[in-house]
């Protein structure tokens, strides 16, 4: 210690010292920030140069709060979807095709012929032959049974005839409404036997012939297989699908903040530089839907126009469903409001604050943001137009 204290210390040390001190040391309540070379320090809600003048507004990099405008467009995917379509199968075991006649893009009517199958006609026409051998095996046994019913009928009802007793009456009534009951439930199940032969033949003819698979409605093919003729088909094949494009709608998922019933907004096909407007034409709040997000139908404004691009741009149904469609909805547009940078926003234990330069020195304070664009913020109080907030750079 006596060491120490005869040392003399240079003056310009000490200074030095004092300065390093100083700038380390916490500063209030909102620490020590840094404005281009400045060093500032926070004390009771006010930010001083360390030299005790205060500064001129030039010194700062300020920006003025102002009364403005301020919205959000936000990006969300459009979808095209198909309220009638139809997967077409070949429904037989296997068969043979012999031609598909559409092509993809193609409109077709209803019963139009889209394609044919052929079938092995010597395996037809001898399962043909074993199924009308069992028809006639089957007649012959039915004309047995029937005739054996029938002659029990007419046995028991002669035997009524012949009671005398009230009581042995009663009983042969009740045994002929009996086997009456049995002859018509024979009959019933004759009726379906013969049903079933008859679409079992039906369908051996109809595949004498070969298969045809017709268009459902009037629409659009947007897939058909490929397959030469002579290919094999087989059960569930699905050859072609067609849509109805009368019943075609477009449909959005996205916050029901962001889209609202009515909304008109544009609408980009990426890949064709293709734009047109859309307006929403269901609404989730008369749905009375408590979901977060929902999902829009929309339809073009003009349908007529918008078809008509299409077929302009000679673009394929078929790729119209797998396409990158674009929807820039307005999320919000408010006017007339004060607006202030993102940079002038500071955070404090999850509060937001600014500074305000007034009479050459910073103050802090606290504001209640709303709305954001991105790069500004709508602030609800705390700033008033005209004043000058600290930029963070």
């Amino acid at each position: 210690m006596k060491y120490l204290s005869n040392r003399r210390i240079p003056i310009t040390a000490l200074i030095a010292f004092c300065f390093f001190i100083a700038a380390c040391a916490p500063a209030g309540d909102g620490g020590v920030i840094e404005s281009g070379s400045l060093s500032l320090a926070v004390s009771d809600g006010i930010i001083a140069d360390i030299e005790p003048q205060a500064r001129d507004e030039s010194d700062y990099n300020l920006i003025e709060a102002v009364l403005s405008d301020i919205s959000r467009t936000v990006e969300v995917r459009v979808t095209l979807e198909a309220l009638i379509s139809r997967d077409l199968y070949f429904v037989r075991d296997e068969g043979r095709l012999t031609g598909i006649y559409v092509t993809v893009n193609q409109f077709v009517q209803k019963g139009d012929v889209l394609a044919a199958v052929e079938f092995e006609k010597e395996e037809l026409d001898a399962a043909r032959i074993r199924l009308l051998l069992n028809m006639e095996q089957y007649e012959r046994r039915f004309d047995a049974e029937n005739t054996r019913h029938l002659e029990d009928l007419e046995d028991m009802r002669n035997d009524y005839l012949m009671q005398a007793n009230e009581v042995d009456m009663e009983i042969k009534a009740l045994q002929i409404m009996k086997q009456e009951l049995h002859y018509q439930n024979f009959l019933r199940q004759d009726g379906y036997t013969r049903e079933n032969y008859k679409k079992q033949l039906d369908d051996i003819d109809e595949m004498l012939e070969g298969e045809q698979i017709t268009a459902p409605f009037d629409g659009v093919v947007i897939r058909a297989r490929s397959d030469r003729a002579g290919s094999i088909m087989r059960n569930n094949y699905v050859i072609f699908v067609i849509v109805d494009i009368n019943y075609l709608q477009f449909s959005a998922t996205a916050d029901i903040d962001t889209i609202r019933y009515g909304d008109v907004f544009p609408v980009l096909f990426r890949s064709d530089e293709l734009w047109f407007d859309m307006h929403v034409i269901s609404d989730p709040v008369a749905q009375n839907t408590r979901q977060g997000q929902y999902k829009f139908t929309l339809m073009p404004v003009d349908e007529k126009s918008f078809w008509e691009a299409i077929n302009e741009l000679e673009l394929d149904y078929s790729t119209l469903f797998n396409r990158t469609i674009l929807g820039f909805p307005m999320a919000f547009n408010v006017k007339n409001t004060l607006v202030v940078p993102r940079a002038a926003i500071n955070m404090e234990d999850e509060q937001q604050f600014v500074y305000i330069y007034e009479d050459g020195t910073l103050k802090k304070r606290y504001v209640a943001l709303g709305l954001t664009d991105g790069p500004n913020y709508q602030v609800l109080s705390g700033v008033e137009p005209g004043q000058l907030l600290l930029l963070d750079r």
